[in-house]
């Protein structure tokens, strides 16, 4: 089986201090640029279509979500008092687990989320847009009485929509809630019980929400 290799911890260090550095030339060259860091929760889940079955070995669908955490980075430019265009660069743990067995589904995702912000009071802004995540580090395993799978999945692209509502909490410090589903499926696996016999298929597509605060400056 090929092994591909994610992201390391260097790799994402390194796109980090690039767009910060970007950040940083932009708010010095012009007052309508801000840039933050933040910290998240991320609730999320994989819901599975066109599950397959064999015998009394049943690939179901009775996830639950997983609670994990997030980076967040963003650079922001001002159009109006009202309104301004967001680019967001997160580091987000997601995944998803079973209830009926030991199983999960956990990864690295590099979250590309470009936005339109509008500002509806002095407190509140709602905002949305595209989202592009980066699997850069995917694990799928399964334990239970039938199964035994433990493998990576391959680091691809998935595509999404984002959107939610961010909160004033004082000058430069936002609390927000978002909602993201992402279009194409996060994995698709072809399962085998214990004795190398077929055993299904399932196919996930990942949505998540998260809470986090950010600091703006």
């Amino acid at each position: 089986m090929k092994i591909f290799r994610p992201f390391s911890q260097r790799h994402i260090i390194s796109l980090l201090f690039f767009f910060f550095l970007i950040s940083y030339a932009k708010l010095h060259a012009q007052s309508k640029w801000e840039y933050g860091l933040g910290l998240g929760i991320n609730f999320s889940k994989i819901d599975y279509v066109d599950i397959a079955q064999t015998g009394q070995i049943i690939i179901g669908n009775d996830q639950s979500y997983n609670i994990l955490s997030s980076i967040k980075s963003r650079i922001a430019y001002k159009v109006s008092n009202k309104l301004k265009f967001n680019a967001n660069l997160d580091v987000n743990l997601l995944g998803t687990k079973a209830k009926f067995s030991d199983y999960a589904v956990r990864g690295i995702f590099l979250e590309v989320t470009p936005s339109i912000e509008y500002k509806l009071s002095t407190k509140f802004s709602i905002f949305a847009g595209p989202s592009y995540n980066y699997t850069a580090k995917l694990s799928h395993k399964i334990i239970d009485n039938y199964l035994s799978i433990t493998d990576d999945v391959p680091n691809r692209w998935i595509i999404g929509i984002s959107g939610g509502i961010s909160y004033l909490v004082k000058h430069n410090i936002s609390l927000n809630l978002r909602f993201s589903q992402q279009v194409n499926q996060v994995h698709q696996q072809i399962l085998v019980d214990v004795n190398g016999d077929p055993a299904g298929s399932n196919r996930g597509r990942l949505h998540f929400f998260q809470m986090s605060f950010m600091y703006l400056k």
